[in-house]
C-alpha cells in the first residue's frame, strides 16, 4: 500500500535541506575565523621577530638576574631573545663569585635560560635550567689576579639544572682547551641565597683550576693523532656548606702521543681530589717501542 498524500506532505519539511542563506553565513563565519587566526599568528610571529631583533625589555633581564641570585648565582646578562620551544637566549653572560660582582669566575657567549612557564604566566620568573650550546667559556685560573692565565674553553656545551632548594646539577658539559677535550659533571648542594657566607676553604676551587691548567699545560707540547685528542673527565660532588665533603674524580686518557723522539702509545690515569690534596689511584702508560 502506498503512503497517503497527506502523510507525505507532513514529512516533507523534515526532509528539506537548510536554507542556502544559512549555509553561506556559516561559511563566511568560518572564513572570518580562519583569517583572524592567521592574522594573529602573523602578528605574533612579527612581534617575536621584532622583539628578537631589538632585544627583549630590560625588565626581563633584571627579573632573570634576580631569579639567578635567589639560587646563589650572580650574573650580568646581555641582550635577550625569546624562542618559544627553547627558552630565553642571552648572547653574553658574566658570572661572579659573590654579590660584590668584583670577581668574574666565568664568561659565556651564548646561554639559553629554561623558565618555569607556569610561574611565568603568573608574572613570576623562575629559572630551572641553563643550556650552553656551542659557545665559548672563559675561566680565569685565579679570579683575584687580573694578570692570571685564562682557560678558554671552545665549542662549550652543557646543561645546568636548578630544580629548587639547594641542589645544582651539571650534565654533559664538554669543550676543548688547547686541543684537549674536557668533559665535566657535577652534583652540588648549597646553591642558595645566604645572609652571610659559610666558612670554607677559598683555595680549594683555586687549586682545582690550577691543577687542570697544569695538566693541560703538560699536554700542549705533545702531538696526538688527529681526531683523537686527549680527554680529561671530571666529576665533582659534595655540599658547599661543608668543603670537606666536596670531592672531584679525575680521569685522563689519551691515545698515541709524540714529542720529539718520545713516543707513547697510550696513557690512562685515575685520581681523586679532596680540597687541595690529589690522590692518584692508577696510572697506565705504554711507550711506543716495538717489541
Amino acid at each position: 500500500m502506498g503512503a497517503s498524500p497527506s502523510l507525505l506532505a507532513s514529512c516533507t519539511p523534515l526532509l528539506q535541506t537548510p536554507p542556502v542563506r544559512h549555509i553561506r553565513v556559516i561559511h563566511r563565519l568560518r572564513t572570518l575565523l580562519a583569517l583572524l587566526v592567521f592574522a594573529a599568528m602573523v602578528a605574533a610571529g612579527g612581534g617575536l621577530y621584532w622583539a628578537n631583533q631589538t632585544g627583549l625589555p630590560d625588565s626581563w633581564r633584571g627579573e632573570i638576574e634576580k631569579a639567578l641570585e635567589s639560587k646563589g648565582l650572580y650574573a650580568d646578562i646581555g641582550q635577550l631573545r625569546y624562542w618559544p620551544l627553547q627558552g630565553v637566549e642571552a648572547d653574553e653572560v658574566k658570572v661572579y663569585a659573590d654579590a660584590s660582582r668584583q670577581r668574574v669566575v666565568a664568561h659565556a657567549s651564548e646561554v639559553i635560560f629554561g623558565l618555569d612557564r607556569t610561574k611565568l604566566a603568573r608574572g613570576s620568573v623562575r629559572v630551572e635550567r641553563l643550556d650552553l650550546r656551542g659557545g665559548t667559556l672563559t675561566l680565569p685560573i685565579d679570579p683575584d689576579d687580573p694578570n692570571t692565565k685564562v682557560l678558554e674553553v671552545k665549542n662549550a656545551s652543557g646543561r645546568v639544572l636548578m630544580p629548587g632548594g639547594r641542589r645544582l646539577e651539571i650534565l654533559d658539559a664538554r669543550g676543548e682547551v688547547s686541543g684537549v677535550r674536557l668533559e665535566f659533571e657535577a652534583l652540588l648542594l648549597g646553591y642558595r641565597q645566604r645572609l652571610s657566607p659559610p666558612p670554607q676553604d677559598p683555595n680549594a676551587e683555586l687549586q682545582r683550576r690550577r691543577l687542570l691548567s697544569q695538566v693541560i699545560g703538560l699536554l700542549e707540547p705533545w702531538r696526538f693523532e688527529e681526531g683523537k685528542p686527549p680527554v680529561i673527565r671530571m666529576r665533582v660532588e659534595g655540599d658547599l656548606d661543608d668543603q670537606k665533603s666536596v670531592r672531584a674524580d679525575v680521569y685522563l686518557s689519551s691515545g698515541a702521543l709524540e714529542r720529539g723522539d718520545i713516543h707513547i702509545s697510550r696513557v690512562e690515569a685515575r685520581g681523586e681530589m679532596r680540597g687541595r690534596l690529589l690522590v692518584l689511584d692508577s696510572l697506565d702508560l705504554e711507550d711506543g717501542a716495538v717489541a
